[in-house]
This record gives structure tokens, sequence and C-alpha cells, in this order.
């Protein structure tokens, strides 16, 4: 598979291709609400060969849902998604969707060739973009959202190839 998405009816936070407990891929998605996403279906940053068994897994949402989520690609072909719920303001980081670990412990050592991120419903409350952090919380990333219940589509963008360390941290704010 080189291109794919999928469209909820209203909202959803995330998605993945699961085989055999891990990521497979994760595909460009986005809401049914305004008359379905634009561009859908969209590339994959590296293409994936499903399998007998493999399962698309999905947390659907409702639009007031506050849910955020960031999905990578990296340059080894391996993708994951992290996801946060905010609750008041702050910084706020996201962890992964398997283990419940931070982006430094879960991709330590790879590099992030692709990403993309969904602001679920906190258009009103973000102060900043996705940021990557290193360990001595300098931003050496930073992607914006694509916001929830919208006519646009959560599609990868290119990265820059920003590489991952044990004490990297995938993080964004807000006011409330």
């Amino acid at each position: 598979m080189t291109r794919g998405g999928w469209i909820a009816e209203t909202d959803s936070t995330y998605n993945f291709i699961r085989s055999a407990g891990t990521i497979k891929a994760a595909l460009p998605f986005g809401s049914g609400k305004d008359g379905g996403p634009s561009p859908i279906p969209a590339p994959l940053p590296y293409p994936v060969e499903l399998a007998s068994g493999d399962q698309l897994m999905v947390m659907c949402n409702s639009v007031s849902d506050r849910e955020a989520s960031l999905t990578v690609a990296c340059t080894n072909g391996e993708y994951h998604v992290f996801a946060i719920t905010p609750s008041g303001s702050g910084e706020h980081e996201f962890v992964s969707v398997l283990t419940g670990n931070g982006i430094g412990t879960t991709l330590q050592g790879r590099t992030c060739s692709h990403w993309m991120a969904w602001a679920g419903n906190n258009d009103a409350e973000l102060t900043s973009s996705v940021m990557l952090l290193n360990g001595s919380g300098i931003p050496v990333g930073s992607l914006g959202f694509t916001a929830s219940g919208g006519a646009s589509a959560c599609v990868f963008a290119p990265s820059g190839g920003v590489p991952i360390h044990l004490n990297s941290r995938a993080v964004f704010r807000t006011d409330g």
C-alpha cells in the first residue's frame, strides 16, 4: 500500500494498522463533518504490504473530545502513534498509544522523516505547535496541527529528518 486514508463520520484522533501487536502503518484521515476532508487518499511516507490478520485500529471521538495525536514515520520505515488528552493549561507530552512511554523511550536512535498531528478539540486553547524537544528542552523540530472537525485531511508532512534520542520529548502547550 502506497496511498490510503479514511474518514470518520464526525471526528477521530488517530489510526494505525496493527500487525502482530506492532504498528505497521498509519493512514491519513479526517472528519466527514463538513463534507469530507481533502486530499484523501494521500501518500504514505513508506509503502507497506498488508497481510492476513492486519487490523485497522481507530480512535473515534466526538468533536468535543480534546485528545490530540502525533503520528510519526521513521527513516527505517517504522510508524508510531502518540496521543494525549490535555487537562488544563500548560505543557502536554505525547505518549505512545501502545506502551504509554514518550517518544524518546519508544523511538530512541531513529530519525523521524515524516509526521502529522491532529488537534482534537483544542483549537481555541492551543498556544504552540507540536514541538520535538531535545534533552535540554530546546525545540529541534516543530509541526502545526490539523484542526479537528474541518475539511482538511491530516496528512504526513516531511520533518526534515529529526533525530530522536532517549531524552527527546514531543510536546505542545495550551492556555486552558
